[in-house]
Order: structure tokens, then C-alpha cells, then sequence
């Protein structure tokens, strides 16, 4: 789990702008141990060793000072696009707030945009789409909580709306919300030919909770599949994530559209499963006995019954955590873990 911001300001006047920063949006001021003792910040002696440190671990960063600094710093610690934190550049007069990084994903854009109102600065915002004044479908997609399958496809489809070509969307559920969104009549083609690959006008765009494969679309995932689980005792984390990677798999259907983990109270002290459970940034939900007793399951079982009260963890979990009947994928057993999904 990711820090709140981390703020960075290397002169007297920045680290002043800095406390003005944190006061409004959170996280911590980093300065110069020169201008320690500071109220509420902590000091460095190299910036380039403290980013190191903190770079992955933080959802943000924010440098009050040169740009050719903060380039410099954070060149080591970049990976991609998908995981890179934002990062923003303000001078220490705040008069220009630069997105400088992960823009999008990372939401860099619209925190220039909040500094900049803060400090009643200009922000400096070069992607194409906000340039062009289109929406982006990455940031579409993250308005509507869908997570995006094969990022490499993003380029494509914003280079096409960016162009002024229509992009064609495969969403009979409506997770992108377009269907209400007649100002974006011009850039999409809703319900078109996306499902069938590139089509006549444009890329595509498909919302599925299944894995991309060798698909030419943008894959957006919603959040929509429980999964129950159960195991033994003292299971550990690498055998909870094998045995939930293994099912998906088998079934063809994306981690990304994974809304939650459930279980039975009893197992609510299982180190494994918790930890698991956090490495996969997912939240669990624990069930009592007397919650997951009547429900209706295709596969009961007897011993379990016997053993703790309730006829079925997993699928009994997974379809209290979907509040829904619809078992797609019924008890799988994976080692010492079973696993059942609902959506």
C-alpha cells in the first residue's frame, strides 16, 4: 500500500510553499537538514537517497524546485507507466506547476491542476488529450473504477481520439457511462464493431472481466467477480495467491476484474489469507457461520458441515460477497485452498 505525497524542497521559500502543500493535500515535507528543525517535516542529506527510499512507496511526489533535478532523481526508479506514482514540478514561487509524470494513471494532471489552484500558479499540462481537449480513455476508465487489462493498447486508442477518428466501444452494461455522456458522441461509437478486432473506423475498446489474450482491443475490466476461498490451517500467502491465480486462469478471467476476497470468520486469524490478500491490494470480507449456513450451494459438503457448521466456504463466501446467485465458477480445489468465483 502506497504512502500519501512526498513533498521535496530544496530553498528556504520552497520548503515555505511546501508547508502549504501538505496543509492542504496531506503527506509529508522533505527539506534540506540545513533548515531543520522545521515543524513537521523531516530532513535529508541527499535527495537522490531519500527518493530512492520513497519513490515506490508513495502515491505522489512533488518537487518544489528545477525540473532538470527532479528528472534526475527519479530516472533510476522508473518502471512503467502502470506503476509509476505521479510526479509533479513546481518552481519555488509557484508560479508554474509541470505534470511531469504519469499524467494520467498516476493522476499528475489534475494534481498540477489542485496545486496550481493552490498556489495560484499556471498548470503545465503536455499530454495530447488534455491538450486537444479529448478525453483519454485511461482517465475514463479510472472515473468508472475499470481497470485497464493491456495498458500497451492505450497509446492506440488515444492516438485515434486525439486524431479525431471514433473509437468503437463493445460495453452492453454501460461501465464506461457513455451512454450518458452525449458530449462524447463525437469521439466514441457506442455498441459498434469493437468485439471483432480493429475496426473500420478506429481501434476498440471492450469491457469484459475476461483476460485481454492476443486481442488488438483495449481490455477495460470492471470490478465485479467474488471470490470465496478456504483452506487449511496455516496456509501460507504464496499458496492462497497460487491456488486464486491458477482458477482465473483456468477460467479465462482477469484478476483486475476482482472486486474482493471472501471467507468464513473462523479462518478471519489465517496469516496467509490476510497477508495475500494485502500483496494483491484486495480487501477480504469474513462471514459468520450463522451468514454462510443457508445458503444455497451446488457442491456441499458433509465434512465441512461437521467440522465448522456450514455446508460450504467458498462458494457459499463467494456468492454472500457477489449478493447475487450466479456461481461462475464452482469449487476448485488448489492444494490446501479452495476457491470459488461469483459475479
Amino acid at each position: 500500500m502506497r504512502h500519501g505525497p512526498a513533498v521535496y524542497a530544496c530553498t528556504g521559500r520552497g520548503a515555505e510553499l511546501g508547508e502549504r502543500i501538505v496543509a492542504a493535500l496531506g503527506g509529508r515535507l522533505h527539506v534540506p537538514e540545513r533548515f531543520m528543525p522545521r515543524r513537521g517535516a523531516t530532513g535529508f542529506r541527499s535527495l537522490a537517497q531519500l527518493v530512492a527510499r520513497t519513490f515506490h512507496s508513495c502515491d505522489a511526489h512533488i518537487f518544489i524546485g528545477a525540473t532538470g533535478i527532479a528528472v534526475r532523481t527519479i530516472a533510476p526508479h522508473l518502471k512503467s507507466k502502470t506503476s509509476d506514482p505521479a510526479v509533479v514540478v513546481l518552481d519555488h514561487q509557484g508560479r508554474f506547476v509541470i505534470s511531469l509524470l504519469s499524467g494520467h494513471l498516476g493522476g499528475a494532471n489534475a494534481l498540477a491542476g489542485r496545486i496550481a489552484d493552490l498556489v495560484d500558479g499556471t498548470p503545465v499540462i503536455t499530454t495530447a488529450t488534455d491538450v486537444e481537449g479529448v478525453p483519454a480513455i485511461d482517465v475514463l476508465a479510472g472515473e468508472q473504477g475499470l481497470v485497464i487489462g493491456n495498458p500497451e493498447r492505450i497509446r492506440d486508442v488515444n492516438g485515434a481520439l486525439v486524431e479525431g477518428r471514433p473509437v468503437a466501444v463493445q460495453d452492453p452494461e454501460d461501465r464506461l457511462g457513455l451512454s450518458q455522456r452525449t458530449d462524447l458522441d463525437r469521439c466514441f461509437v457506442w455498441g459498434a464493431n469493437a468485439g471483432s478486432g480493429e475496426s473500420a473506423i478506429g481501434p476498440g475498446v471492450v469491457v469484459d472481466v475476461h483476460v485481454p489474450g492476443t486481442r488488438p482491443e483495449l481490455v477495460l475490466h470492471p470490478r465485479v467477480l467474488s471470490v470465496g476461498i478456504g483452506c487449511r490451517r496455516g496456509v501460507t500467502e504464496e499458496q492462497v495467491a497460487h491456488a486464486l491465480q491458477t482458477v482465473l486462469k483456468e477460467h479465462g478471467l482477469a484478476a483486475g476484474a476482482v472486486a474482493g476476497l471472501a471467507s468464513v470468520d473462523l479462518k478471519a486469524d489465517e496469516n496467509g489469507l490476510l497477508l495475500a490478500a494485502g500483496t494483491l491490494g484486495l480487501d477480504i470480507y469474513f462471514y459468520s457461520v450463522e451468514d454462510l449456513k443457508d445458503m444455497d450451494v451446488p457442491n456441499p459438503s458433509r465434512r465441512v458441515e461437521q467440522h465448522i457448521g456450514v455446508r460450504s466456504v467458498c462458494e457459499a463466501a463467494a456468492l454472500k460477497r457477489a449478493g447475487k446467485q450466479i456461481l461462475l465458477v464452482p469449487k476448485q480445489i488448489v492444494g490446501p485452498v479452495t476457491v470459488a468465483v461469483a459475479g
